[in-house]
C-alpha cells in the first residue's frame, strides 16, 4: 500500500469503521463521544450492549485478520478500539488480570499460550487483555507489530465475540 493510499479518514459508525478519502465532501462527521470519565465502567450489560460487543469483537477479528491491507491508523486511533473497549467496561490493566488468572501461562504475549487458556478465560479478563495488548503494541512496544500479534488479536477477539454471544443468550432467557 502506498503512502497516498494510506491517506484516509476513518469514521466510526456504530459497529463498523468506514474508510474514506479525506477529500470527499459527503463523508459523515465523526460522532461525538463522551469523555472516558463520563462513561460507565462497571455496569450490567443489557442484551443490546452484548450484541454491540459481539459485533465489535467480530469486526476487530476481521480487521486483524486483514491487517496487511488496511491503513495502520485503524490500529493506532484510540476512538476505534480503546474508547469502545472502555465503553464496554473493560480496563487497560497492562495484562495483569490475564496474568493473575493464568500465572504459569504467558498468554498475554504469546498466541499459542493464549490458545491454551482461551476456553477458561472470562469475558472481563479477556476484554481487559485485548485493551491492554492494544495499548502495549501501539504505545510501549519497541518493535513494530508482527503477524503473530495480529494472530493473537484474531484469537482473542473471536473468543470475546463468542463470550458476548453466550452472555446475550443468557440475558434473553
Amino acid at each position: 500500500m502506498t503512502p497516498e493510499q494510506r491517506d484516509v479518514e476513518l469514521v466510526l459508525e456504530e459497529d463498523r469503521i468506514c474508510i474514506q478519502s479525506p477529500d470527499r465532501p459527503d463523508r459523515p462527521a465523526r460522532p461525538e463521544r463522551p469523555a472516558l470519565s463520563e462513561r460507565g465502567r462497571k455496569r450490567k450489560h443489557t442484551a443490546h450492549d452484548l450484541y454491540k460487543l459481539h459485533a465489535f469483537a467480530l469486526l476487530w477479528a476481521r480487521i486483524c485478520s486483514n491487517y496487511a491491507t488496511l491503513p495502520f491508523i485503524c490500529f493506532e486511533e484510540p476512538a476505534f478500539i480503546a474508547d469502545r473497549l472502555a465503553e464496554f467496561g473493560f480496563e487497560m490493566d497492562c495484562g495483569h488480570s490475564l496474568e493473575k488468572a493464568f500465572p504459569d501461562v504467558p498468554a498475554f504475549h504469546d498466541s499459542e499460550a493464549l490458545k491454551q487458556v482461551l476456553n477458561q478465560v472470562d469475558m472481563q479478563t479477556l476484554g481487559n487483555a485485548i485493551y491492554s495488548k492494544w495499548r502495549y503494541l501501539t504505545h510501549w512496544a519497541i518493535s513494530p507489530e508482527e503477524e503473530a500479534d495480529f494472530d493473537w488479536f484474531v484469537l482473542a477477539c473471536t473468543r470475546l465475540a463468542d463470550l458476548a454471544k453466550d452472555a446475550m443468550e443468557r440475558v434473553k432467557e
